[in-house]
């Protein structure tokens, strides 16, 4: 299931994970990526199939995100 919530939020647990970057310092994000809510604000929404690395091992921004407080978990985010 995907997430709802903050881009803050969402930056701040990739920080806290040592998630990898690219050479601009930019987090690297596959498979469906970050969506905008509805355009609105910071708010953002994230499928069940993006993933982020660390040390190029990937792994579920959905999941990752779900298992803090931060947001709405368990949404179903048709992108």
């Amino acid at each position: 299931m995907g997430w709802m919530g903050e881009m803050q939020h969402l930056i701040h647990v990739l920080n806290v994970v040592g998630a990898d970057k690219d050479e601009e310092g930019s987090f690297l994000i596959y498979n469906g990526g970050i969506h905008s809510f509805l355009g609105l604000g910071e708010e953002v929404t994230i499928n069940d199939e993006s993933e982020y690395s660390i040390g190029g091992k990937k792994a579920s921004v959905a999941g990752l995100m779900n298992s803090t407080s931060y947001g709405f978990r368990g949404v179903t985010v048709i992108s």
